[in-house]
């Protein structure tokens, strides 16, 4: 299911933290968010593993680190909202 964050992981700027980055995640995140199976420290997982991926050695583990709690925590306050107001 998180391979379909691959559209956003894919982009060379996505560790940026660029609204653009920001708006990519959000569409990537519209098709898995209303999964019942969904979880929002998974994507966090996904993210981390993602970055191992993509930078191998050269592993920042604070950037590493960074990432995977901020779209942790959107994935989070989105999934939340959406249970919230009964859409997912």
């Amino acid at each position: 299911m998180y391979e379909a964050l691959d559209s956003f992981v894919r982009v060379e700027s996505w560790t940026s933290f660029h609204w653009a980055d920001r708006d990519r995640f959000f569409v990537a995140l519209e098709k898995i968010v209303r999964d019942p199976a969904f979880s929002p420290p998974k994507v966090g997982d996904y993210i981390t593993e993602q970055y191992r991926k993509q930078y191998g050695r050269n592993t920042n583990p604070e950037e590493r680190d960074r990432l995977r709690k901020h779209y942790t925590d959107a994935a989070d306050t989105i999934w939340r909202y959406l249970k919230a107001t009964g859409q997912c």
